[in-house]
């Protein structure tokens, strides 16, 4: 089975917050909601596997590729729509 998304063990730690560790998996071709209340971690989770924000633990695979905060290759195949405005 191709996997569109494979996070395992992924943790972000802020002051009074703690994500995780969390393991997802992903198959290709699935259509994904994340709900919760506010301050689950939707948004770190999703900032960390954008490569927007730098996990404390664990790894995130996009598309078979390691999304390493520090590697560019994966960012190709990824795009990322915000509810806000940014310009």
């Amino acid at each position: 089975m191709d996997t569109a998304f494979v996070l395992r063990g992924l943790e972000k730690r802020y002051r009074g917050f703690q994500l995780g560790p969390l393991d997802l998996e992903v198959p290709t071709g699935s259509v994904v909601g994340f709900v919760g209340p506010n301050g689950s971690g939707k948004t770190t989770t999703l900032r960390c596997m954008g490569g927007m924000s730098r996990p404390d633990a664990g790894s995130i695979e996009i598309l078979g590729m390691s999304a390493a905060p520090d590697a560019s290759d994966w960012r190709q195949d990824l795009a990322f729509v915000s509810d806000e405005a940014a310009f």
